[in-house]
């Protein structure tokens, strides 16, 4: 509840500079907010929640180079393509959904 408000105040203009996102050990879940999606964040810490679906915006992020899953009943993208090829496959993984 407190992440998707926190997310509908950086969509209506609350953070237009927000770089890095930590909500590591919140119990989000099951699905990460698309509204944090925004073109200059660089870093995504999202450990040890409850989150099993990353909406596919978050391939668009294209600064975004460092992000952070581990701890999470990932299904959608796959936690098994983030466990052995990190975020460039999650990344890419997102963008094909999207095509």
């Amino acid at each position: 509840e407190g992440i998707e408000r926190f997310a509908a105040a950086v969509q209506a203009g609350g953070a237009p500079r927000l770089e890095v996102v930590n909500t590591s050990s919140n119990g989000i879940g099951p699905t990460f907010p698309p509204g944090l999606a925004l073109p200059g964040l660089k870093s995504l810490i999202v450990k040890n929640n409850s989150i099993q679906v990353l909406p596919s915006c978050y391939g668009e992020c294209d600064k975004l180079s460092n992000v952070v899953l581990d701890n999470n009943p990932l299904t959608s993208p796959p936690m098994d393509v983030y466990v052995s090829n990190g975020w460039m496959a999650i990344k890419s993984w997102l963008e094909d959904t999207l095509a």
